[in-house]
């Protein structure tokens, strides 16, 4: 068995985004030779079977190429994650006002955001990190690595420029727009050995 056979089954079995100083450490080699091995593995995989190597959330899936899209529809019933408009509204102001109060996310949205902090938070895509040095010393809410795994980017810099003419307000077309993933593409669980259309962002009733 070669290296790019056990970094392969390293990146399947792991439940998260597997970092380069992690398989450094099992491959027991530095993190240049395993920068290396990785890339050899995207190469690879770009010209052979149906999987792709993408960099997610400061680490690296499996995913299965969106050719294979339609067959694994057919496989099993694609399972979307659905967040309401008003918690993807308050997920857009937090990823790009963070780190954010819960006071200055209700400043912008001009209600309180109360329900949705707490769904996000449970759900792990927000977390409070630290608190605010002001009165009270209100926790600052930031966004997670499951944000940026649950998104399909590999860090907060990757989100695009908003212009003028774009609000907030709108996040369910924002996400759509900026997410890098494609949205037929699906992820490798090495739980069930089956694939997973990545989450959506359809919005379920308010």
């Amino acid at each position: 068995m070669t290296s790019l056979d056990i970094l392969e089954a390293l990146i399947f079995a792991s439940e998260e985004p597997l970092d380069v100083q992690h398989i450094a450490q099992v491959l027991d080699v530095n993190t240049h030779e395993a920068q290396e091995l990785l890339q050899q593995l995207k190469v690879q995989k770009e010209t052979t079977g149906g999987l792709t190597l993408a960099a997610v959330a400061g680490g690296y899936r499996l995913l299965t190429k969106p050719d294979c899209a339609d067959y694994i529809a057919k496989l099993r019933e694609p399972k979307k994650v659905r967040l309401s408009k008003a918690s993807l509204e308050v997920l857009a102001i937090v990823a790009y006002r963070q780190p954010i109060t819960h006071a200055e996310v209700d400043a912008i949205r001009g209600v309180d955001s109360g329900h949705s902090l707490k769904t996000l938070v449970e759900r792990e895509l927000l977390d409070t990190a630290r608190r605010k040095d002001a009165p009270g010393r209100p926790w600052l809410y930031e966004t997670t690595d499951a944000f940026l795994d649950f998104v399909g980017i590999e860090g907060v810099d990757e989100l695009p420029e908003l212009d003028e003419t774009e609000s907030l307000s709108e996040p369910v077309q924002f996400f759509q727009r900026h997410r890098t993933s494609d949205p037929q593409t699906t992820e490798l669980q090495s739980s069930v050995g089956n694939g997973e259309i990545l989450p959506d962002f359809s919005t379920e009733g308010e």
